[in-house]
Parts: C-alpha cells; structure tokens; sequence
C-alpha cells in the first residue's frame, strides 16, 4: 500500500539547530526540501563541504592502496556490524587519521627506496659497456699536449676515422656501439669531434668523483642495489601488514559520509540570526515520533504537518506486509508508483511467484534453489534491492517443488520412476510439457487472460476512485467484455451466444465511446473503430504468455537429455573403469544440472518480471514515482547493529581540524 505523505514545517530557534538535524538524522523519517532560492548563498558551506570531500578522497585512496592486503570476507560473510554511535563518534575519523599518516608514510618510504633502486640500476647500466676498461678511471685524463676522451663509436665506422690524427683503443669490440678510447693532439681536437659526430659517435664522460676499476664499481652498485631491494621487500612485509586498516578506514567513510549528509542537509535550511525554517517531507505514520524526537531536544518550536497540495509532487514510499515486501525490488526495478496511484506489489507477487514456478517446473530445482537462497540470506544477510531479489527467488523455488508434482519432474526425472519405478503413474499430476503440449500451452495463456483480464479491471478501480466512471465503462470493462467474448467464442464454439452478446456489448461501446472526445459523430466512429484494432494487442499479450510454457518444456528438455548423457557415462567399461566413469558420470550431472539451475533460474526471473512490465504494469500501473531519501545514516561498508545516544563529531572547525592532511615534519 501507498503511504499518505505529510509537508511538513518547522520553525526553531538557531541554537537548537545542529540537536534538531541529528535527532532527524538519527530516526530518518524526513526528507529535507530546500527553503532557499537559487540565488541563496552557501559560500558558508563550501569550506565544509570540501573539506569532507576531501577527506573521504583520502581515505578511500588509501584504502585502495591497501586493500589487496586485507582479510578477504567470504562469500556468504556479512558486513560488520557496528554501533550507530560509532558513525558519530570522533574517536572512528582519529583512528582512520592515524592509519592513513602511517600508510602514506610507509608508500612514500617505499615510493623513495625504489627511485633509489632504479637510480642505481640505471648508472650501474651506463658503466656496464666499459667493463673490459683496464685502466683505472682517473688515469684516463687529459694531458697538457694531448686530448684524451670515451666515446661510443658504431662498429662499422670506426674505420672512417683511421685517416684522422687520432688513436683509438677498443674497450669492447662486441659491442654494438663501440665503447672506445681517443687520444689526438689538442690542436687536432676540433676537426676530430666535428668526424665523429659525422660518423654518428657519441660522446660518454665518466662522472667526475668515479674513481677506480670499473668493474669493482659496477659490482658495489650491483650490491647496493640488491640490499636496496631487500630492504623494499622488507618494507613491503611492514606495508602488508598494515591491510588490518582497511575497517578502519570503511568505517571512517560511512561516519564522514553521515556527516557530511547532515551538514547538506543544514545547507538547505532558511536560517536567520536567532530562527531556522526547516520543509521536508514526512510518511504520516510518522508524525508522532518526530513531533517527540522533536520536543526532546528544545520545548520552543513550532510544527505543522499539511497534506500535499494538487500541484505538489510528494515522494513515494510503499508499505507491506513481510510476505509483499521483497517483491518491492521486482517492482522498483520497473518504476516506484505515482503517489496518486496504486502501489502494485502485492496485486504483482502471486502472479510473479506462479509464473515462476511453472518456468523452471522442476522439484529438485527448486528444492536446491531454496536452500541456496535461505542459506544466503541467514548468512550474508544482504540489504535493501538485492535482498529483496534473493527471497523472492527463494520462495520460487519453493512454488517451483509444488510445480514439479504438476508438470512430474525432478532433476529431470519422472515422479512415477521416483516414487513407483514405472513410466506410468500418477504424475504429472498437470500435464506434462513434452507430451500434452498443446494443452500445456492454452493453460499458460489462460493464465494470462485472467491477470490481464484482473489489470483492466484494477484499472477501471482506479478510474472510478478518481472520478472517472465513464472511463472505467468505455475504456476497461469494455475491453474486458470484448477479450472474454472472443474468447469464450473460440474456446466453446458449442455455447457461443453468451459470449456472443458479451463481445457485442464491449465491441460495440469502443466503437461509440473510445474517442467520445470527439464532437460529431463521424469522428467518434472512426477513433473508436481505430481503437478496436487495439484488440490485436491483446491477442499478442495472450501468446506472450506462452514464454512461462517455453520455458519449462526447456527445462525439462535440458533435465532429461543430462540425465541421458549421465546414463550413458555411469558404468561404462568394466572393473574399476566402471567406478570411474560412474562418479565421473556423477561429477558430470551436478555440474550440468548446476549450470541448467543457472541458466534456467535467471530465465525464469527476467521473463516473469517482463510479463509483468509489459502485460500487467502496462494496462493499469500509472509510474514515475519519486523515492523518498530521508536524511539517516546511510552507510555502504557496514550495518549498523542497533542505535545508542549520539555521539556526532562537534563542531565544524574540530571536523576540518581532522580532515585537513597533516604536513610531514
């Protein structure tokens, strides 16, 4: 059901401001509406607001660098449950400061020793070509008559610069690139530097305090680096074991983000010097308990709670019962109800679940996938959307087992063969898809007619609760009259007039009132005789519903020819072989009926919820909805475990005191 919102209005004083928001907050029951213009200023604000986004920025860059190195959860593992007043408390950003100096320090420890690894490499690279020098470093020096320099010099051009004034020694004749020795005559140098540049040689100059043989040196750098690299690898252990942050960090996101929404959410308020006006939207069962929370923070306020106006939109928020409740996420998935309509999950989710069962029809299936999804939701316990989409799939599978003993499958196999060791029985105690198909197909279409059949008449509902008899008349009992006439014209050709007269009444109030909007007469036959036309759609409607009929023959087709296959593998070959083929036989079916539980769940999900959108929704369901976001704790690394007393960060300068990154002395 639909609950009635309430505006509501509240005018307090300044200093009870910040008591006011938490209390809200704490109970999230209101949506804030902004009281200011467009041209209001919260230049006030921004410092706040960057300052939040800045510090949950860091914290979460952060947790990304350390995350690999936390404790995974598993799989059916829920998140960690923590008291409210953690989200509030200080304490939770103090601690998530302190990891974060600790971690940045420890990245930037490690970001400084691999500069310093990949320093050394690189110069320990450019004396490696000059390992084959023999002489020591400085005594290759220039003298007061002579050049001396090193050059690399390519191997085939070394022999173009034999006609200069110059001698060169080969320090390593392998090399590409030549490392070699020039010496010439300080007079010569000019003319010898201009040919070699000629020839593509490169200079090379030994840094000035290197001193010694080369190869010792190249060896130390080779040893530095290595107890560089050892050092990184310690320093990568310390690192890694600082993975145990990341709850800290998590929770330190969900608090600054609860702040910072309450913080937002003061943003919109019109405040004076001594008053503040706060507009929201509140659900009307609601309103004692904010008028209490209320008046347990300052005795001096004013409250108003009206009904929406016409030109209003309010948001929308459903209520129902625990059965209804998790088929709110199959109908959310379409579109929340317009707030003037009706809320269409309860009227939804017998439908959904039947049409359910009978696609994926098959006991063992549903079997399994009840106990899978209760397994799931008793040990993650999930939030929200998802949650709702595990229980519903979950009491599926329990329609699933009832139509199996329908349609006579389990796992594939025949009930009579389960129960009686025969091919004949008792079962299907329905029909059985492969072999009564034509029946099976009318019966699923049949079921079609009748929820198409119940939208129209929900929409005629609608259409008189808001005033509109005629249009409950002419456009939906009409077609109702119309789509049964036909029907029951082809379906007992024997006894056709009542249905005859049925079909003749519909027909024949859409030929003159469908387009009554029209003033002559000739108008109002022509829209009308364009919306008899309409009665094709309706027929279309009717055979989509045989996907619920395609569906299960597939799943039974797939259950027997696994069966079939297993068969065959289950005993073949002799002595031990047989053992073999036989648990391989059994390895065989589970990951072949697991995977046909897959595919055929997640077919059996998306085509019942399309028959539901298109033939259902789409003959009485008025969307476009607005959710309803009150302010609250709205977290997404943890769950909070029950609520205690508020304990919310203090003031605005303490916030940003902690959120501002420290400098490194």
């Amino acid at each position: 059901m639909l609950v009635p919102m309430k505006r509501l209005t509240l005018i307090a004083l300044h200093g009870d401001k910040d008591g006011i928001m938490s209390a809200l907050q704490d109970i999230s029951a209101v949506q804030i509406i902004s009281s200011k213009t467009a041209e209001s200023d919260n230049s006030s604000f921004e410092e706040i607001f960057s300052g939040f986004e800045e510090g949950i920025r860091r914290f979460r860059e952060v947790h990304n660098s350390i995350k690999d190195y936390a404790k995974k959860p598993g799989m059916l593992t829920p998140k960690r449950e923590v008291e409210k007043s953690l989200l509030g408390s200080q304490r939770t950003i103090d601690k998530a400061v302190d990891a974060s100096i600790k971690i940045e320090s420890q990245i930037a420890l490690l970001s400084e020793l691999k500069a310093k690894h990949s320093q050394v490499l690189s110069f320990a690279n450019t004396l490696k070509p000059w390992l084959k020098l023999q002489q020591n470093i400085e005594d290759i020096k220039s003298t007061r008559h002579t050049e001396v320099f090193c050059a690399f010099i390519p191997d085939n051009k070394i022999s173009q610069l034999s006609e200069l004034p110059v001698t060169i020694v080969v320090v390593d004749n392998e090399a590409k690139n030549t490392p070699c020795i020039i010496a010439c005559h300080k007079s010569d140098y000019d003319d010898v530097v201009v040919k070699m540049h000629e020839v593509g040689a490169v200079e090379f100059t030994f840094q000035k305090d290197l001193k010694g043989n080369v190869i010792k040196i190249y060896d130390a750098l080779l040893s530095k680096a290595n107890a560089i690299e050892l050092e990184i690898e310690q320093e990568k252990q310390e690192f890694e074991k600082m993975g145990c942050e990341s709850d800290k960090l998590l929770l330190a996101i969900d608090a600054l983000n609860v702040e910072y929404e309450r913080q937002k959410a003061k943003a919109e308020l019109l405040v004076s010097n001594s008053a503040f006006i706060l507009d929201g939207w509140a659900r009307s069962d609601e309103v004692e308990r904010i008028q209490k929370t209320i008046s347990e923070v300052t005795d001096a306020f004013f409250i108003d709670f009206a009904d929406p106006k016409d030109d209003e939109t309010p948001p929308t928020v459903v209520k129902n019962n625990k059965f209804n409740a998790p088929f709110e996420a199959i109908t959310n998935m379409f579109s929340l109800p317009n707030y003037r309509g009706i809320d269409a999950t309860p009227l939804m989710a017998p439908f959904y679940l039947l049409f359910f069962g009978l696609m994926l029809s098959d006991s063992g299936y549903g079997l399994v996938l009840y106990i899978l999804c209760t397994l799931y939701l008793k040990l993650k316990k999930p939030k929200g959307t998802f949650a709702g989409i595990v229980q519903v799939i979950a009491w599926g599978g329990l329609v699933t087992i009832v139509c199996g003993f329908l349609v006579g499958t389990f796992f594939g196999l025949s009930w009579n063969k389960l129960f009686f060791g025969t091919a004949e029985g008792p079962f299907p105690l329905l029909f059985d898809p492969l072999k009564n198909t034509i029946s099976m197909m009318l019966f699923c279409c049949g079921l079609g007619v009748v929820q198409m059949m119940f939208a129209l008449g929900l929409n005629a509902y609608m259409q008189v609760k808001s005033g509109d008899t005629q249009a409950a008349i002419f456009d939906s009992v009409s077609w109702i009259f119309l789509v049964l006439g036909l029907i029951g014209i082809a379906a007992v050709p024997n006894y056709s007039a009542p249905f005859m007269v049925l079909a003749l009444i519909g027909g024949l109030l859409i030929l003159f009132f469908a387009g009554r909007e029209k003033k002559n007469i000739f108008g109002r036959l022509g829209s009308g005789a364009g919306a008899l036309y309409g009665v094709s759609g309706y027929l279309g409607d009717t055979v989509s519903y045989s996907r619920i009929f395609a569906m299960g023959l597939v799943t039974g087709a797939m259950g027997e020819v696994f069966n079939l296959l297993g068969s065959m593998l289950a005993g073949a070959g002799t002595g031990v072989m047989s053992i073999f083929t036989t648990l391989f036989a059994i390895v065989v079916l589970v990951v072949l009926h697991g995977f046909s539980l897959f595919i055929n769940t997640l077919g059996s999900f998306s085509h019942t919820a399309r028959l539901q959108y298109v033939e259902f929704f789409g003959k009485f369901y008025a969307t476009g909805g607005i959710a309803f976001k009150p302010l609250g704790y709205h977290v997404k690394h943890v769950d909070i475990e029950q609520d205690y007393t508020n304990l919310h960060l203090r003031t605005k300068n303490e916030i940003l005191r902690f959120l501002i990154k420290p400098k490194k002395p």
